[in-house]
């Protein structure tokens, strides 16, 4: 059977259901951990009771490059794009949860994920200032949310819960995140409200079926063996009688730097 949108898509008696959105949002995610500055876009579509998240652009193929050193050595440059694993993040206010679809080395190759998480409870400070994007007034929030700060805008005339990646809760749709250090940014480029087709874009994106369904704690545990995990991907690739010297470290940065306990649980 086909999951369609996100989990709450699906009824008791296993029938898919269609949702009907009220409002699109294009995004610019920026990531920024090592100085060099990493951007995809992203869309973000809200109806009354959820939300869907997803990447607009997927990688079609893994590029390696070999670099040659000497006449017997050969340094081996390869770039893991998970070929057809979409990022894809719903949100379900109904139920307080967020599934999340993405990808990690496992068993010698990428792997689709679904990690189901409770849809957490920010604890959000609005101030009494606003200003103005794309022409639309938007109001200040601020938050801790799992080892950074944040500066949010909302915008309190358009009345809804959702925004961009796991970013909820306010009164009014979530136009722009930044982190403090300036290494996370979610940046609205377009808004539609009303939306016109409210059956487009959004039903036609779809969870892995082959996606392997895990907790959020299972995932991290499962994120922490992918220095181990790519060490094998490699070898696989390498030429017979070829040697290898493999050189690894921590990933630097990313968007959650830690949990709350109960997250794990």
């Amino acid at each position: 059977m086909l999951i369609l949108l996100c989990i709450q898509c699906i009824s008791a008696q296993g029938q898919s259901q269609v949702i009907r959105y009220m409002g699109e949002v294009s995004y610019d995610r920026t990531l920024n951990f090592d100085g060099t500055p990493v951007t995809a876009k992203y869309i973000l579509l809200f109806g009354a009771d959820s939300s869907i998240f997803f990447e607009t652009e997927v990688s079609e193929e893994d590029r390696p490059q070999l670099v040659s050193n000497s006449d017997d050595e050969v340094e081996l440059s390869y770039k893991i794009t998970f070929k057809s694993v979409r990022h894809i993040l719903t949100v379900d206010f109904v139920n307080d949860s967020i599934h999340t679809q993405m990808a990690l080395l496992n068993d010698g190759g990428p792997k689709p994920f679904l990690i189901k998480e409770k849809r957490n409870d920010i604890n959000w400070k609005i101030a009494n200032e606003f200003k103005v994007l794309s022409g639309i007034r938007v109001q200040k929030a601020t938050c801790e949310f799992r080892g950074r700060k944040y500066v949010v805008w909302f915008a309190p005339e358009i009345p809804t819960k959702a925004g961009p990646f796991k970013f909820n809760g306010l009164p009014g749709l979530i136009l722009s995140v930044t982190d403090e250090r300036n290494e996370v940014v979610f940046h609205a480029t377009s808004v539609k409200v009303p939306l016109e087709d409210e059956n487009s874009k959004g039903n036609t994106v779809a969870f892995r079926q082959d996606a392997r369904r895990v907790t959020l704690g299972e995932y991290l545990e499962l994120f922490d063996q992918q220095g181990i995990e790519f060490e094998k991907f490699i070898k696989a690739k390498l030429p017979r009688g070829a040697r290898m010297e493999l050189k690894t470290s921590k990933p630097v940065g990313g968007i959650e730097l830690e949990y709350e306990d109960e997250a794990l649980r």
